[in-house]
This record gives C-alpha cells, sequence and structure tokens, in this order.
C-alpha cells in the first residue's frame, strides 16, 4: 500500500464516520440532511482500474448501509453512479480516454465543474430517493427531497474536493 491509498483509506473512514455520526444527525426540514460520502465519487483517482472502483464504491456503499439501516440503497446508487462517472466525465468536461490518466478537477473551467459536481449529486440522490420511496405516487416529494439535498450536499462537497484534491490524494 502506497501512502495515496493510505490518505484515501483514511479519508473515506472519516467521512464514513462523520456521515453516520454528525451529517444523519441534520435534518433540516425532517427531510433534508446532506450525503458528504459523495465527496469520495470525485476524489478516487480515475486512473485506477474501473473494477477497483467499482468495488471500493460497493464497500463504502454497504458500509453506510450497516451503519443507517437502509438495506443496500446507498450502495446501489454509489455503485451506479461510479459506474456512470466517466459518462458524466465525457459528456460534461469534455474529456476521451486518453485525457483520464492526467485528469485534475482543478483545472477544468469552474462552471463545468460546478455542473458535473450538480449532477453526479443529483443523481446519486435521486436514485437513494427513489429506492427509499420506492414508488411514483409521491414524485413531486421525491424531486423537492432530491434537489434540496443537492443542494445542500454540493455546499459542502465543492469546497471540500478543492481542499482534498488541493492535497494530492
Amino acid at each position: 500500500m502506497n501512502i495515496k491509498n493510505i490518505r484515501l483509506l483514511l479519508l473515506s473512514i472519516s467521512l464514513i464516520l462523520l456521515q453516520v455520526t454528525l451529517f444523519n444527525n441534520i435534518n433540516l426540514s425532517n427531510k433534508i440532511n446532506p450525503m458528504v460520502y459523495t465527496i469520495l465519487l470525485f476524489i478516487y483517482p480515475l486512473k485506477e482500474k474501473k473494477e477497483n472502483a467499482l468495488i471500493y464504491f460497493f464497500t463504502i456503499g454497504i458500509i453506510i448501509d450497516i451503519f443507517m439501516n437502509t438495506g443496500g440503497i446507498h450502495a446501489f446508487s454509489l455503485l451506479t453512479i461510479a459506474y456512470s462517472r466517466v459518462f458524466f466525465i465525457r459528456f460534461i468536461l469534455k474529456k476521451r480516454d486518453l485525457d483520464f490518466l492526467l485528469f485534475d478537477i482543478k483545472k477544468e473551467p469552474a462552471t463545468r465543474v460546478i455542473v458535473y459536481i450538480f449532477l453526479m449529486i443529483f443523481s446519486h440522490h435521486h436514485l437513494v430517493f427513489l429506492l427509499e420511496y420506492f414508488s411514483l405516487k409521491n414524485y413531486s416529494s421525491i424531486i423537492s427531497q432530491t434537489f434540496l439535498t443537492t443542494i445542500l450536499s454540493a455546499i459542502i462537497v465543492i469546497p471540500s474536493i478543492y481542499f482534498f484534491s488541493r492535497n494530492r490524494l
């Protein structure tokens, strides 16, 4: 294990602990709480093998599900978004496969990065709330909760990504 993997492991453990102890207890309007563990979607290196990334995100998701007693919702959502991460980068940030080896989120235009982060977080949260409600009867409630939670999460995630990517995980 090299120093970058150890830092990523420590960051993962810290974010999981922060999520389950602190951020899950922040309930605005009894529905909205930030999901800060999504920072890991942006911090995990793109140059790693896709299989390793999927195993990593599944493990993070299942650990959060165990602590939150949510039955696999977070594991499924994280795994789906982690799998789609390359698509988002190609579509929003206009990157090709060769660009992934040298990809640095800090070097991208701020507007594209914000759109990329917002859409990834929105997609993740939308999956979480769709699976949580498991019904389309209250779809307006799902959308409003997704949107508000995404905004709150993005307010925390965007500065955090720049802070952690500065330290070169």
